[in-house]
């Protein structure tokens, strides 16, 4: 049996440390604590031999490949129905954000619409004010410009009398008689 692990799958590199510490922790953890052997012939039969530790490591290998491959199955049924999930979201996202541009759209034309005509008011109040401002300015200025300055007062003279020359009566001419003649 092959016992290499491919160089670009950590997964059972992993697994195979967890493996051998799993294996040596239980020894540890869980085996009753040996007395101390008179001899090295004790020692040695009590130990597993190379051959059964190697067929325990290959029975953890092929349950953590076993394991392995159905959690990568598992792993993609998953990323499938993520990726799914995420294209629904998605697509929902898109017509609700199309749905909210095109009310904002309308309300901001309505704002629009109101502020022309706002503005369109505000102008003709402005001009309305600045006419009758004017107007009003023109008629004091002429109003102190005419009074302000006090007009020096003609003399009151009488008015001139008229002067009636009665003319001698115009003489007669006396003229001849008539002749009888």
């Amino acid at each position: 049996m092959d016992n290499t692990v491919p160089a670009n799958d950590h997964i059972y590199e992993w697994a195979r440390e967890s493996a051998n510490k799993v294996i040596a922790g239980s020894a540890v953890l869980y085996s009753p604590k040996p007395e101390q052997p008179d001899t090295v012939e004790d020692t040695m039969s009590d130990a597993p031999t190379r051959q059964e530790v190697d067929a325990k490591l290959d029975t953890l290998r092929a349950d953590v490949r076993a394991d392995g491959a159905s959690l990568r199955a598992d792993f993609e049924a998953l990323r499938g129905d993520v990726k799914a999930e995420f294209a629904s979201v998605r697509g929902e996202m898109r017509s609700e954000f199309a749905s909210v541009r095109g009310e904002m759209r309308a309300e901001f034309s309505a704002v629009r619409a109101e502020m022309h005509e706002g503005f369109a008011s505000q102008i003709k109040w402005i001009v309305g004010t600045a006419i009758g401002l004017g107007a009003v300015g023109i008629t004091v200025m002429t109003f102190v410009l005419n009074n302000a300055i006090p007009k020096p007062q003609v003399a009151q003279t009488q008015p001139a009398a008229v002067i009636y020359v009665p003319l001698p009566p115009a003489p007669v001419a006396q003229t001849p008689a008539p002749s009888t003649k």
